[in-house]
């Protein structure tokens, strides 16, 4: 049985082509580290649920 036609878009082991870098080697674009962005964003989530909640409270 022939090979199937691979597109140039797809490596030849099923995955995406990589310019040999991974994204976790490169730092966040802000907050100086993955840990503190993680943390602005989980702590900005649960002010917002927070908010939300008050919101909720104050005008049912």
């Amino acid at each position: 049985m022939p090979d199937p036609v691979v597109p140039d878009s797809v490596s030849s082991d099923h995955g995406p082509r990589t310019t040999g870098h991974t994204s976790s080697d490169e730092p966040p674009p802000f907050g100086g580290s993955w840990n503190a962005l993680y943390g602005g964003v989980a702590g900005t989530l649960l002010a917002l649920i927070a908010l939300f909640a008050l919101f909720t409270r104050a005008f049912e």
